[in-house]
């Protein structure tokens, strides 16, 4: 399913691995749902790697293609495989408890499935063992902030910055942290100096973008969000961050009156990705402005269809 697009990701951050937001973090743990920032994802260090280029398509399912294997059981392939991994590192932990590497695999293996307590305690045995990294701080940092620890992940992001000045995930994540307290200025202020540290940061200009809209700055905005179309996305996060930023122009379309360009906008929203979690809703809205009713009425079916089948959605669905 396609990310809450703008209430999921201020929790954790980017990783040190991760090249691109709903803070980063080491080894790319998140999902597609942590591209938005009312709720929070990191930057991990895993994101780093190169974002020059998006990755190729899958073939679809039945492809003679000889290297094609079906998302299903490339996943079950992972999960089996990042399973065997802690087995081993665990191993390795119990039979040297000062070896700060494995605890620190450990730790991000760990984070990948989800044991996220579990993960914290070897990153900060990984941290207090050293020697201290900036990829090690940064996923300390999207540790505690996984579990709501903020004041701690603060700390760990300023530590990293102390050592590598300017880093543009540790400027991401902290904007996130400050974007979900509601310090607005603050985290636009921090997503700025991110850009000004990697200027093709995708991710940060799309939660530039969501911090700018909350305070009703809608001309920025939408030039954050036009920004965001303008770069190549790398992976299927940066991807669902590029089509939400569609449905964020077209929303400030239809603030401005524009009725007709944001149906225009929203319909090839929907088309992408037919399970956005608002975009049936405000077309419908857009349709009905244009006296369009059986086309609005089709659109609000779809999307009380969607709240139907993913309940969990409902209220920040709803609340917009």
């Amino acid at each position: 399913m396609l990310l809450a697009f703008t209430g999921s990701c201020l929790g954790g951050g980017d990783t040190a691995r991760q090249q691109r937001p709903a803070g980063e973090a080491s080894s790319t743990l998140q999902t597609s749902r942590a591209a938005s920032p009312p709720g929070g994802a990191s930057e991990t260090a895993a994101a780093s790697s190169s974002r020059s280029s998006a990755p190729a398509a899958a073939p679809p399912p039945g492809s003679t293609d000889p290297g094609f294997v079906p998302e299903e059981e490339t996943a079950n392939k992972e999960a089996t495989e990042a399973q065997a991994a802690v087995s081993a590192l665990e191993l390795a932990v119990a039979r040297n408890p000062v070896n700060a590497e494995a605890h620190y695999r450990l730790g991000l293996v760990l984070r990948r499935l989800g044991r996220k307590a579990e993960a914290l305690e070897h990153l900060e045995r990984t941290v207090q063992l050293g020697p201290v990294t900036p990829d090690k701080l940064l996923d300390l940092g999207v540790a505690y902030a996984d579990l709501s620890r903020f004041p701690e992940a603060e700390e760990a992001y300023q530590r990293l910055l102390a050592v590598s000045p300017g880093d543009a995930k540790a400027l991401h994540n902290l904007g996130n942290i400050a974007l979900r307290r509601g310090e607005f200025d603050k985290a636009i202020d921090l997503y700025r100096k991110a850009i000004v540290s990697r200027p093709d940061y995708l991710i940060a200009f799309y939660h530039l973008g969501h911090a700018l809209k909350f305070v009703k700055r809608y001309d920025e905005a939408a030039a954050a969000y036009k920004k965001v179309i303008g770069l190549t996305p790398a992976n299927q996060r940066e991807q669902d961050a590029r089509t939400d930023c569609l449905y964020q122009l077209a929303s400030i379309d239809l603030i401005h009156g524009q009725a007709e360009r944001a149906a225009k906008t929203l319909s090839e929203v929907v088309r992408i990705a037919p399970n956005h979690p608002f975009a049936h809703y405000v077309l419908a809205r857009a349709l009905l402005q244009l006296g369009r009713e059986e086309e609005a009425k089709r659109e609000m079916d779809a999307h009380m269809k969607l709240l139907e089948s993913h309940p969990a959605e409902a209220p920040a669905a709803t609340a917009r």
